[in-house]
């Protein structure tokens, strides 16, 4: 098993984002109220809308 671990900072806090990658799937857990289970595919698409939403927050900055 592989783990992953780091502190997200958000508009009401902080809270810890773990991912435990076991076999075909991966765990990624959200404070101790949310998670995902998710294949490669999906943690893909996860990966790709998170990265759409770093460049749009980038040039809503380069307009401000």
């Amino acid at each position: 098993m592989t783990q992953f671990q780091s502190r997200i900072k958000h508009g009401g806090g902080t809270h810890n984002v773990d991912v435990e990658v076991e076999g075909d799937r991966a765990l990624i857990t959200f404070g101790s109220s949310f998670t995902l289970r998710l294949d490669a595919q999906n943690v893909d698409k996860l990966r790709h809308l998170l990265h759409d939403a770093s460049i749009a927050i980038a040039c809503n900055k380069l307009g401000e």
